[in-house]
């Protein structure tokens, strides 16, 4: 992680700018970088690297909760299980072991989360309940 990004994300811990004022400057942060490459030199297209967790449950009396987490803001130590609901958190572990993931979202580590980053740029994790409320967790 870059000082840039560390600086913006302990702003953002410390209450000095908001969620979104932070997102503003981690794409413009992103932005330059992209534009310090070389254009010359030969790349291979690569697959871009998600930007951002998203959660989404539907609950069948028609709560609907949209979550949309910068990923670093969770690499920085945001603990993972404070933005998924209680109610979804045991849904989602589950789902995920079926998926061969075995991660608990309430106790997720820094390196687990790196590697459900990896697992969930390639795919995402779809619960469905008989009941018609469902949980999405995706990278984007």
């Amino acid at each position: 992680m870059t000082d840039s990004r560390r600086k913006i994300l302990q702003m953002l811990a410390k209450g000095k700018i908001t969620a979104d004022e932070a997102e503003r400057l981690l794409n413009a942060l992103n932005e330059e970088q992209s534009a310090d490459q070389s254009p010359d030199s030969p790349t291979t297209p690569a697959k871009p690297k998600p930007r951002f967790l998203k959660l989404q449950v539907r609950e069948v009396d028609g709560d609907k909760v949209d979550v949309q987490i910068p990923l670093d803001l969770l690499r920085a130590g945001v603990k993972l299980s404070t933005l998924i609901p209680k109610q979804a958190q045991a849904k989602v572990n589950a789902k995920m072991a079926e998926k061969g993931i075995d991660i608990d979202f309430a106790q997720a580590l820094p390196d687990q989360l790196n590697r459900l980053i990896d697992y969930l740029q390639d795919m995402a994790v779809n619960v469905e309940e008989a009941s018609g409320s469902t949980v999405r967790i995706f990278c984007e």
